[in-house]
């Protein structure tokens, strides 16, 4: 753990691999599938050709369940703020930025795919000193939202299902942002 630790000081992310069994990220791609059949999803501006899901009550789970191996890695104490899950299709790109004061301390974890595997990138703003970063199921990576530019390169593959836990530094400037400023979890 010190070494993930120490990646995440110096680096502002670290890869986590092996971190939910393959099992758990099936039945959440499942489930995700079944919120998408029972229209429970939108389309976005970020990614307008997939569905995803703001705190569903499965991923908000997961975003507490996760937390104190995401406080170890990170060496902070957090405040989840929410989940957000998506079920990437072909041809979407997701571009270079950074996030709002709520991703403060970020994962995103990769649940399921067909055909080919889209790698994040982790970097500078416009792409610079990027790291390539290939997810298998179960794997997850763990950065700092407002710092680390992230990004994915156009997505090839059939499908993609992603969860996504956003927290807050507990002790931080940001702890205002518990829950995403709202009174608790599982609200849209």
């Amino acid at each position: 753990m010190c070494d993930q630790l120490s990646q995440f000081v110096v680096d502002k992310y670290v890869h986590l691999k092996d971190f939910l069994d393959k099992d758990n990220c099936r039945q959440l791609t499942e489930e995700l599938r079944r919120l998408i059949a029972e229209q429970k999803t939108v389309q976005d501006t970020q990614c307008p050709k997939s569905e995803a899901i703001h705190g569903a009550m499965v991923f908000d789970k997961l975003l507490i369940d996760l937390l104190p191996h995401f406080e170890k890695a990170s060496g902070k104490r957090l405040y989840p703020t929410y989940s957000y899950a998506r079920l990437y299709a072909p041809g979407e790109e997701l571009a270079n930025h950074t996030d709002r004061e709520s991703c403060e301390i970020s994962a995103t974890l990769t649940l399921g795919f067909e055909g080919d595997v889209w790698p994040i990138y982790m970097g500078d703003k416009g792409g610079k000193n990027e790291s390539k970063i290939v997810m298998d199921v179960g794997d997850a990576v763990l950065y700092r939202g407002m710092e680390k530019y992230h990004w994915r390169k156009q997505f090839k593959g059939k499908w993609q299902a992603q969860v996504f836990l956003h927290y807050v530094d507990a002790d931080g400037a940001h702890a205002v942002w518990k829950y995403d400023k709202r009174p608790y979890l599982n609200l849209p």
